[in-house]
């Protein structure tokens, strides 16, 4: 029933996972810390999502971590940004807000699809699958 393998690893992603949101925040309120925690708590929150709504498709992949080739560009092209742009309070306090703004419509939005949701795109509709056209998908 259980694969061991795919368990190790979940289990080993969330307590790296774990570790970093304990470490940002105790550096907070720091550009930086706020950056790894923000992204330590989406990796272990689409996971999380994933397996109370879809449970059969929670795996490791439900992390994200390895998304894709374009996704972790992204990521190194933000953390140059932060070391050679100087942002202003306001504009820091901004992309807080936004942040958090963006995990509560990503939450509502996982919470609606229920088990309809899926991180991949589905080729060929299961059995019992509905395309979500409610809440938030409206």
């Amino acid at each position: 029933m259980f694969h061991f393998p795919s368990i190790f690893q979940t289990s080993l992603l969330s307590t790296i996972l774990g570790f970093l949101i304990s470490q940002s925040l105790s550096y907070l309120p720091h550009p930086l810390a706020f950056y790894l925690l923000s992204l330590s708590l989406f990796h272990l929150f689409e996971h999380l999502l994933t397996a109370l709504h879809n449970p059969l498709d929670a795996d490791v992949d439900s992390f994200l971590i390895n998304h894709s080739k374009e996704y972790t560009i992204a990521h190194m092209i933000a953390l140059m940004e932060f070391m050679f742009l100087n942002r202003s309070a306001n504009l820091k306090t901004l992309g807080v807000v936004v942040t958090l703004l963006g995990f509560l419509i990503r939450a509502i939005a996982i919470h609606t699809a229920g088990p309809n949701f899926n991180h991949q795109v589905q080729e060929t509709r299961k059995q019992g699958h509905r395309l979500v056209q409610d809440g938030i998908y409206k």
